[in-house]
C-alpha cells in the first residue's frame, strides 16, 4: 500500500481523470479522510461495476457515514464505562 501522500494524489488523479469539476474532487476528497477509504474509493473506480460520478460520491457518502456511526458507538461505549 502507498504512502498517505501517495493514495490521496492518486485518488486526485484519479477522479480528475474521470470527471474533472472542481465541486466533485473536492467533495469526495473531503469525505473520504482516512486512507483505507481513499483505496476503497480507488478500487470501485479500477474495479466496480456501474462506475459513474453518482455512485461515487454514494461511496464516498457511505465510507464518511459509517466511520462517523462507528465513532459514534464507540464513544457511547466509554461515556458509559
Amino acid at each position: 500500500m502507498a504512502d498517505k501522500k501517495e493514495i490521496k494524489r492518486q485518488l486526485f488523479e484519479k477522479q480528475k481523470n474521470y470527471y474533472s469539476d472542481k465541486s466533485f474532487v473536492v467533495g469526495v476528497i473531503n469525505n473520504v479522510k482516512h486512507d483505507d477509504d481513499r483505496q476503497a474509493v480507488i478500487d470501485y473506480m479500477e474495479n466496480g461495476e456501474d462506475v459513474s460520478v453518482e455512485n461515487i460520491i454514494l461511496l464516498s457518502l457511505h465510507l464518511k457515514n459509517k466511520r462517523s456511526w462507528t465513532n459514534h458507538i464507540i464513544s457511547r461505549k466509554d461515556e458509559q464505562q
